[in-house]
């Protein structure tokens, strides 16, 4: 069989644009060197405009073609989104998440990621000893589901993985072909990145037996009754083979990587697949994956995908995508598979259904040299077609089901388990398949929530913060049998939210009917004392009439960034030493660097500082990715004043750096002022004390920042050093496209002070970014150390150091280093701007004038809440003045008098026990009152 020229093209431009890419690995994230997958959106479509753009920037591109150059055979719902996605490859050694971040400030881009690569889920099983051949199909009921259906030769599983012996004695006859006989299916990697008509498994080049495919196709649907062989759980459902690895590009355990796993899910969906099977993945989420995951939920596909083996609750994906069928592996006693602490079934809340994967039997290549054409291996590659077969059986059953019917019928008729380990409760789905449940004539019913929305009750900045109240809106859609009246609870047993309003009535729901509770949202607040940038996972629980359901979702709380947005300068400090944004290179927290409204200015911004080359610590890249020497001890918070004025304070040290740490604590306070002349700057104030137990000799210490003015053409900026007002500057060369100067230097012992600029793209010099070593701790050294070099350079895409040292610090010593961070419409202005700052810090120098500004009227919310027998409460008040904070009844009487006289500006806790006023249980209110001010908080005290 000879594909057709369409499928010819399509997978020749594949074949070179990936054919010379290696795989490189972050975080146990596989991805593609120097391959780019952009979206553009639809006004900037233009693909020739857009490359000419890219053409512009340092960013050397090699090549762009568009992902997927033909249509489907047929017009399929949302094709169109993949027009405009295209692979670019990029030449140097910039690694593809920075990149990704620069495009992607492009006013033409949608979304610029790296390509992910994935890996088949499976555990080579050499150590292991077969435990009896298909208990599996007893397990899960599948012979009594036989009774009710045995799927359909119409009904096409696709097997996207390394490959399926469609010539198999026990799969041919259930392999898709086409009326003229010519097999349908495709292999998009072939041996070596460029397809064959051929989509047969690949023999090792070493001759390990680290076959695959041909396993899973049998368990999901191997010939059935036909005397010889094992029996597939979907019985008479046909396989579709789309192979997409390639032989030469293989993991330690010899199994090729899944190199087009979701070009394969899309060709597999154009070419007229019902369910679609992955039994492979990985960690990181992708753009690209999930456009590809909705156009075959769109148009009516099933995808089920193995949930991963590593024994973890990380998300793992394609299975963790919504609206896949994430399914987990159970050992042959029915329970969670574990071998060892890092091998096993993964759980979480993001898993849906277990289904057997240990020991399973099924069908092996016959062109492999084994001894036998079955095998028993193990995995949740295993597991996952199990599920893909029984959706077989229920798509034949139920032939109008949209593809999330599916899926949720076979989740809501699974069997409980009887988990040995009660830490795995609400973590392994629903539990077992059972295909007899999943087609029998019964009543099942599956509430979702679909569409889960937040709304803070605080300050209004947007993010979820310590003592704020937040509301959660939540519209539900029954997806299967009419349900009965249930109620719907929220739970979470994480200290670090108090759930207020937790309960809710839906009515009586008709199939695919949604309904929401925005007449009575779910409430919670958020503890004083929450882990910073913590993930609080949250259960909603489904209870009527013969029905309990649950479902889980998670909330991101208490982060550790802030933004300064007083004046005409918005820029947001973080808990880590970074500046601007708190995840880069994603750069989605934090609003980086804007001036007087316009787009943002700042890539990285990161602190940094050393004693050696190498004793450098520091928040900045090393090849790409941040560096972590610094942790947090101090959450950054800003505060207004009542002049809109703002102060910032945070703390960390370098502990992060392991071994070899120099032992210094950073103080960091920050300011931003709202009235002329003090309205275009930011002042950071380093505190550094030595925390060491010894001096430390010849310290250096500054700010790393990579400027992109504007965003979407880095390329043309010019930095440089002002000898007039001694600091380092950058500005775009164009001014009709960027008007705007950013300025940082120092504001006190200018004698110390050190500018070095950098061209991000050098290939000669003391510091080079983009080199194979990246921005390594001797390149900081001597950009800290570099004293001040006057040399402008530009245009190009540039970066810049601005430091002050040396300084001695003696053991318990300190010192203080100021920087100011400022903007203006040309050079005159910065300069003007940079000389206020100077002025404005003589002001700030002594701590009584800093505490004049810190501190604002707030009461916050007690912690814990509810109480038992006390409770903290928190207040801060902004100058000197009488203070009173009484607690009330719910009849509004005075129960105690806890603060009755003049406090000084400051922040202050008390304690509040109820056993000492021999308080009932019940609510309670405390209230703040100073000068004008009256503020009343809500308390439970629970017996």
């Amino acid at each position: 069989m000879k594909p057709t020229l369409r499928i010819l093209i399509f997978l020749f431009v594949a074949a070179t644009l990936f054919s010379q890419e290696e795989i490189k690995v972050h975080d146990n994230v596989y991805y593609l060197s120097n391959t780019i997958v952009v979206k553009l959106k639809d006004a900037y479509a233009d693909v020739n405009a857009f490359k000419r753009e890219t053409e512009k920037k340092s960013i050397k591109i090699d090549g762009i073609s568009k992902a997927f150059p033909q249509g489907a055979k047929v017009l399929r719902k949302g094709a169109d989104r993949f027009e405009s996605i295209y692979i670019l490859k990029t030449g140097g050694n910039k690694d593809p998440y920075e990149v990704s971040a620069k495009l992607n400030k492009m006013k033409e881009v949608e979304w610029a990621e790296p390509k992910l690569i994935r890996r088949v889920a499976i555990i080579p099983n050499d150590s292991l000893l077969s435990a009896g051949r298909q208990y599996n199909i007893g397990m899960i009921s599948a012979e009594k589901a036989w009774d009710i259906s045995k799927g359909d030769t119409s009904i096409i599983i696709a097997i996207i993985d390394t490959g399926v012996d469609w010539n198999h004695p026990d799969l041919k006859a259930n392999i898709l072909f086409d009326s003229n006989g010519n097999l349908v299916g495709t292999d998009l990697g072939g041996l070596n990145g460029r397809p064959d008509d051929d989509p047969r498994e690949d023999i090792p080049p070493d001759g390990r037996n680290s076959y695959h495919g041909t396993h899973v196709a049998g368990i999901a649907s191997a010939v059935t009754n036909n005397s010889i062989g094992i029996a597939g759980v979907g019985f008479n459902c046909t396989i579709m083979p789309v192979k997409v690895s390639r032989s030469d590009k293989r993991d330690a355990s010899g199994y090729p990587f899944v190199w087009y796993g979701f070009e394969g899910i899309k060709w597999a969906v154009d070419n007229g697949a019902k369910i679609i099977n992955c039994s492979w993945g990985g960690y990181g989420y992708s753009r690209y994956e999930k456009e590809i995951i909705d156009y075959a939920i769109e148009n009516g596909v099933v995808i089920i995908a193995a949930a991963g083996n590593e024994n973890s609750s990380g998300l793992f994906y394609p299975a963790s995508y919504e609206g896949v069928l994430s399914v987990g592996w159970l050992d042959e006693k029915g329970e969670k598979a574990t071998y060892g602490s890092h091998s096993g079934s993964n759980f979480g809340t993001q898993v849906d259904v277990m289904a057997p994967g240990s020991f399973i039997y099924s069908t092996w290549p016959t062109y492999s040299g084994a001894d036998s054409i079955y095998r028993s291996i193990s995995g949740s590659s295993m597991a996952s077609p199990h599920a893909a077969g029984v959706a077989g059986l229920v798509a034949a059953r139920f032939s109008n089901y949209t593809p999330l019917q599916i899926a949720e019928r076979i989740r809501a008729s699974s069997a409980p388990l009887k988990s040995s380990l009660p830490q795995h409760q609400y973590l392994l789905g629903t539990g077992r398949i059972d295909a007899y449940n999943a087609v029998k004539d019964t009543n099942l019913f599956s509430i979702r929530a679909t569409k889960i929305d937040l709304v803070e009750d605080g300050n209004g900045n947007g993010l979820l913060e310590s003592g704020e109240a937040v509301d959660i809106r939540i519209r539900f859609t029954n997806y299967l049998d009419p349900s009965p009246q249930t109620t719907v609870y929220l739970m979470s047993d994480d200290d670090a939210i108090i759930l207020e309003n937790s309960e809710f009535n839906l009515p009586a729901m008709n199939t695919l009917d949604t309904a929401d509770n925005s007449s009575a949202p779910f409430r919670f607040v958020i503890s004083e004392n929450s882990p910073f940038n913590h993930t609080v996972d949250i259960m909603i629980k489904y209870e009527g009439d013969s029905y309990e359901d649950y479902q889980w979702f998670s909330v991101r709380v208490n982060p550790t960034y802030a933004t300064h947005d007083a004046n005409k300068i918005v820029m947001t400090i973080t808990s880590k030493g970074a500046l601007g944004f708190n995840d880069y290179p994603d750069n989605q927290e934090g609003r980086g660097f804007v001036y007087k409204n316009g787009d943002n200015l700042l890539f990285e911004g990161a602190f940094m500082y050393g004693a050696s080359s190498t004793k450098v610590m520091d928040a900045a890249r090393n090849d790409f990715f941040q560096n972590e020497d610094f942790n947090l001890l101090e959450k950054v918070r800003i505060t207004t004043d009542e002049n809109n004025n703002q102060i910032g304070r945070t703390a960390f040290d370098d502990s992060g750096f392991g071994e070899g740490a120099l032992g210094i604590k950073t103080e960091l306070t920050s300011y931003g002022f709202s009235d002329a002349p003090d309205d275009s700057y930011i002042i950071l104030v380093n505190k550094l004390i030595n925390q060491s137990g010894a001096d430390i000799n010849g310290l250096y210490a500054g700010y790393f920042f990579d400027w992109d003015m504007p965003a979407e053409i880095p390329d043309i900026d010019i930095v440089g050093f002002d000898e007039e007002g001694r600091f380092g500057y950058v500005y775009c060369e164009n001014d009709s496209i960027l008007d705007t100067y950013v300025g940082i230097g120092l504001l006190h012992d200018e004698s110390k002070l050190g500018f070095y600029p950098i061209e991000n793209s050098a290939d000669t010099g003391a510091v080079m970014l983009f080199d194979e070593n990246g921005f390594t701790k001797e390149e900081k050294w001597s950009a800290l150390t570099g004293g001040v070099i006057t040399k402008q350079i530009g245009p190009a895409d540039v970066s810049m150091v601005v430091s002050s040292g040396p300084h001695d610090l003696i053991d318990g010593g300190e010192v203080k280093i100021p920087f100011v961070i400022a903007a203006g419409d040309n050079l005159e202005e910065l300069r003007a701007s940079i000389q206020a700052a100077r002025n404005k810090y003589s002001q700030l120098i002594t701590d009584v004038r800093e505490n004049s500004i810190s501190f604002t009227y707030n009461l916050s919310q007690n912690y814990p809440n509810p109480f038992n027998p006390s409770t903290v409460i928190r207040y801060e008040i902004p100058e000197r003045q009488f203070v009173t904070i009484k607690v009330y009844d719910l009849l509004g009487r005075e129960v105690a008098a806890l603060v009755n006289e003049a406090k000084d500006a400051g922040s202050y806790s008390l304690e509040f026990s109820a056993d000492k006023y021999k308080l009932s249980s019940g609510i309670y209110f405390y209230a703040l009152k100073a000068g004008n001010n009256f503020i009343v908080k809500k308390m439970i005290f629970a017996k």
